[in-house]
């Protein structure tokens, strides 16, 4: 960097674009030379028209600010001048860099040309994991001063000191990761292949922790338990508050946690099987922990984990877990693994280097993999905050296969998590990847099993057994193997095979005449089943579904779909057989290669599905069921296949895992329905002989808890969805300037979720708020309620996962708004199939799944005994309805308001300032 200098430069302006006359009210210019500050310039400017009210109140910068302020053409020659001869960096430089050419063109000054720097971009390289790459959030994560967002000098000033930080960061990589970042640095929006080249100039970089066929990586390293068996579990409740006040000696005494504790550790050390409902808040997954972990000590043998979603299992580890180490003063051996398909798979990630001709985001995120290769010591690709077409590389190089070459297998993070569990204390986990057959393997000997958020595993265990068909995923996988474009396989393998033996050219037209007989089966296919969908289903929607009967699943139409694809396949398989012992010209054949065998191979997996799609079932255990949008087809449609009872699966799951004799602790905040004490348990599969135990929090434990019921909103039944959703964005509005923010609004249809976000974001209701929406800002669910937790004044709105499973303790969430009660759709038909037989579907499990997940969503509010929030429903079926008594009867004994929509901002904030 001795070479450069680079002038950091931020502007505040009237708008967005200088060429319709927006013009520059601040400038603020950062030198720096040898990773030194060494000159600094700002000014305000008077940019002769009035300051936008909005932008007024953004940066603090009025009419009155630059009243005497000089106009740009009295600076911009000196700004010219401090520019000369340097690297022009900006935070969005694309932003800043033009709109400053323009307006030195506009006043006739010659516009500065030069390398340029963006920051954004070398954050998202240098910081691959962080959260958010906004100037202020990035310069919060690397604890860098910034008291005044949106003002020049100090967003040039922090953007200075980010560019001298991510500076450090790259000289501690690998110099071999430097040196192919550098060769892929020269497709970016701005000039870092400049930093990278002065980087390798100055011979920065340190020797590789470890290789993997030339790409640096993180050494993997073994876990260590250090176990203690002489440990004794807190028998006394006193004895109990001792060791939670290591953790903090204020900590609150929950005798409702204590009792919970002691039922934990009876069913682990008696290897028994127990039922615990335990209000979410009081304190639950410490009080499974504790007990858990000295049982695990004692025994010397893992504790085992799982939880629902892969957010609670990071909750878990992350803030739980660290106060156990607190309490018992030791670290402990810990383990999470997750499905195979988050981990990186080396091999492919290979592959895609020496293959692929990358797009803007594809090579950004391959710069991004380079340097979290070096760091992440769990291979977890959810680490990786990258853009949306980024999104679909990591789908590329997902861990897919059971089996990994021997080259390999030592590198292979999913592999190595899978050797370390035996000498782990605890292993977490999540219920899908629980009941898979490779986890139970390598879970041979445990000391217990808790299985949080129980009522989850009912699903989890009918979609682990789930077979599913999608026409865009089947047309993508079948698309591999024809595309004669420049960047395809096909000519790649012609190439190859034309230079081994010169049958590349008819294989080609084996493998192309195959597909279209294929092809012409397929379609049929695809039409027939359209045409059962929307024959059988309501056109009152655009979304349709209908179950599938065995006579529609019989048709010798989808098995000749099976015959030709296997026909098509072999064709395939073809062009790559006898090549495993040819020693090829390049890596880069080889690797097309490897591809070419992985596509095979996962096109078979999709025969293998829809042979088991389309065999005969029996209507009692499975349902097979299709659904479109007739909005666009065909490439909405889906086929799925599940198991409609999930007891026989769950007692099989537990005659394998009892083989070991070992306690099992089914737990969750909701084990009962009202009116049914075993609605999850039998679900589960428990004997008879097993009951629910239920602990009550204190009643003192809500009293900041409000329900809020607006009951002037639009009935649900008989108004128009516009008409609703208006209602819906105006309730939302309210609640939002009486929280700042803080809340989840929870909606039971995706498309309900769209029209509110569109109506509310069009006419740009909350300009001062973050409005975060599941499936349409982008993200992962535990990125956006990363985002969530890390934003000011954010508003998530969520579907069904987010009712439950989600943990947001304190001031960070201070309302849910429910805008309908959760009743699945009578017309959704795996729910048909369900219950199919039932007198009265409704009462036997609509409603009690509806009060389940009503609870649930209450449970996201009240965390603690001092938190305060607003569970507000939307729904006025609450009231209407003789059912709606039992959904207010679910809840605990709190505070019940009936407000109107105009009323409820007031209504809030007067109980806000009471509380």
């Amino acid at each position: 960097m001795k070479n450069l200098t680079f002038s950091v430069v931020d502007l505040e302006t009237t708008g967005h674009s200088s060429k319709s006359g927006d013009r520059i009210i601040q400038i603020a210019i950062v030198q720096i030379q040898n990773d030194t500050i060494v000159r600094t310039y700002n000014t305000f400017v008077q940019p002769d028209r009035p300051i936008p009210p909005f932008i007024a109140q953004l940066t603090t910068i009025n009419d009155e600010t630059v009243a005497e302020a000089p106009r740009f053409e009295e600076i911009a020659e000196h700004v010219r001048d401090l520019l000369d001869d340097t690297v022009f960096v900006a935070h969005n430089v694309q932003f800043d860099e033009p709109f400053l050419r323009h307006e030195m063109d506009r006043v006739g000054v010659d516009p500065w040309y030069g390398p340029t720097l963006d920051t954004v971009e070398l954050v998202k390289i240098a910081y691959p994991t962080a959260s958010s790459y906004r100037l202020q959030d990035i310069a919060e994560t690397l604890d860098i001063p910034l008291a005044k967002a949106h003002r020049a000098d100090e967003d040039a000033l922090a953007t200075a000191h980010v560019l001298m930080r991510a500076m450090d960061r790259l000289r501690q990589l690998p110099e071999e990761t430097i040196r192919l970042l550098h060769k892929r640095s020269f497709t970016l929006k701005s000039d870092l292949s400049r930093l990278f080249y002065s980087l390798l100039q100055e011979r920065a970089g340190t020797e590789p922790d470890a290789m993997y066929n030339g790409i640096p990586i993180r050494a993997l390293r073994d876990v260590q338990s250090t176990r203690v068996t002489t440990m004794d579990y807190p028998a006394d409740f006193e004895e109990k508050y001792e060791w939670l006040q290591r953790i903090n000696p204020h900590y609150e005494r929950r005798v409702v946690q204590f009792r919970y504790m002691d039922a934990v550790w009876q069913a682990l050390r008696e290897e028994r099987e127990v039922a615990l409902e335990v209000p979410t808040g009081v304190g639950k997954t410490l009080g499974y922990l504790l007990p858990g972990i000295v049982r695990s000590l004692q025994r010397g043998a893992p504790l085992v984990i799982s939880t629902y979603t892969n957010h609670l299992v990071d909750s878990i580890v992350e803030r739980e877990l660290p106060k156990v180490e607190k309490m018992i003063g030791r670290p402990l051996a810990t383990t999470v693994i997750k499905g195979r398909e988050h981990y990186i798979s080396l091999s492919r990630f290979e592959q895609l280097l020496l293959t692929t001709d990358e797009s803007y985001d594809e090579t950004l995120t391959i710069m991004q993999l380079l340097v979290w290769l070096t760091e992440t010591t769990t291979g977890d690709l959810s680490q990786v905050n990258v853009s949306g077409g980024g999104q679909l590389l990591l789908k590329r190089i997902q861990r897919k296969g059971e089996v990994v070459s021997e080259v390999e297998k030592p590198y292979d993070f999913y592999e190595r998590l899978l050797e370390q569990i035996p000498s782990s204390d605890v292993v977490v986990t999540n219920h899908s990847l629980l009941m898979t057959n490779r986890l139970q393997e390598a879970l041979d000997q445990t000391s217990g099993l808790i299985i949080d958020e129980a009522h989850q595993m009912i699903p989890v265990a009918l979609r682990t057994y789930e077979t599913s068909f999608s026409y865009t995923s089947w047309k993508y996988v079948i698309g591999q193997f024809v595309g004669e474009g420049a960047h395809d396989l096909l000519p790649e393998l012609v190439r190859i095979r034309n230079g081994i033996d010169r049958r590349g050219d008819v294989l080609r037209h084996q493998l192309l005449h195959a597909h279209e007989q294929f092809m012409r089966c397929f379609d049929e296919a695809v039409e027939q089943l359209i045409e059962f969908v929307v024959s059988e289903s309501s056109p009152a929607s655009t979304e349709r579904s209908c179950l599938l009967q065995p006579e529609q699943l019989a048709l010798p139409l989808f098995n000749r779909v099976g015959t030709t694809s296997y026909t098509f396949l072999a064709q395939a398989a073809a062009f790559t057989d006898r090549l495993h012992r040819v020693h090829f010209a390049s890596k880069r054949d080889e690797a097309f290669v490897e591809q070419w065998n992985d596509w095979v191979e996962e096109a078979r997996q999709k025969l293998d599905e829809w042979i088991d799609l389309f065999s005969p079932i029996s209507t009692r255990q499975h349902s097979v069921y299709a659904t479109v949008d007739v909005r666009s087809l065909p490439g909405s449609l889906h086929v799925w296949k599940r198991a409609i009872k999930s007891a026989p699966l769950l007692r099989e799951f537990v005659r394998r895992s009892m083989n070991e004799r070992v306690g099992i602790v089914w737990t969750s905040g909701t084990m009962v329905a009202p009116g049914n004490d075993r609605f999850i348990i039998d679900q589960i599969g428990l004997s008879e002989r097993v009951a629910v135990q239920t602990f009550e929090a204190p009643a003192s434990f809500y009293e900041g808890a409000n329900v809020c019921i607006v009951s002037d909103m639009p009935d649900i039944q008989s108004s128009t969805k516009e008409t609703y959703v208006e209602a819906v964005v105006d309730a939302v509005v309210q609640a939002a300037y009486a929280t700042k923010g803080r809340m989840f609004v929870l909606f039971t249809s995706k498309q309900m979720l769209r029209q509110a976000y569109d109506l509310l974001t069009d006419a740009d209701l909350l300009p001062d708020y973050q409005l975060l929406a599941q499936g349409i800002t982008g993200g992962s669910r535990t990125k956006l309620l990363k985002n969530f937790k890390q934003l000011e004044r954010s508003i998530l709105f969520g579907t069904n996962s987010f009712w439950e499973g989600v943990d947001i303790p304190g001031e960070a969430l201070s309302a849910v708004l429910v805008v309908r009660l959760p009743f699945s759709s009578p017309l959704d038909p795996f729910y048909q199939a369900r219950t199919r037989g039932e007198r009265d579907p409704f009462q036997t499990l609509g409603l009690p799944e509806a009060i389940l997940r009503f609870r649930q969503g209450f449970g996201r509010l009240i965390r603690a005994t001092d938190d305060r929030g607003f569970f507000i429903v939307l729904d006025r079926r609450i009231e209407t309805k003789s059912y709606g008594v039992q959904f207010l009867n679910a809840l605990p004994n709190v505070a019940v308001h009936r407000v109107s929509i105009e009323s409820l901002m007031q209504t809030m904030e007067e109980l806000l300032a009471k509380n």
